[in-house]
C-alpha cells in the first residue's frame, strides 16, 4: 500500500510538473536557446 501510494504522488507531481512545462513551452525553449549560446563561450 505504501508502494503504491508512493506511486500516486510521484505520478500527480508528474503530471503538476508537466502542466507547468506545457504553459511555459516557450519560456523553456528561450531557457534552453540561451543555455546552448552560454555552454559555447
Amino acid at each position: 500500500m505504501r508502494q503504491l501510494m508512493g506511486d500516486f504522488g510521484i505520478d500527480r507531481e508528474f503530471k503538476a510538473i508537466k502542466k507547468a512545462s506545457n504553459s511555459n513551452m516557450l519560456l523553456d525553449a528561450q531557457m534552453m536557446t540561451l543555455a546552448k549560446l552560454i555552454s559555447h563561450f
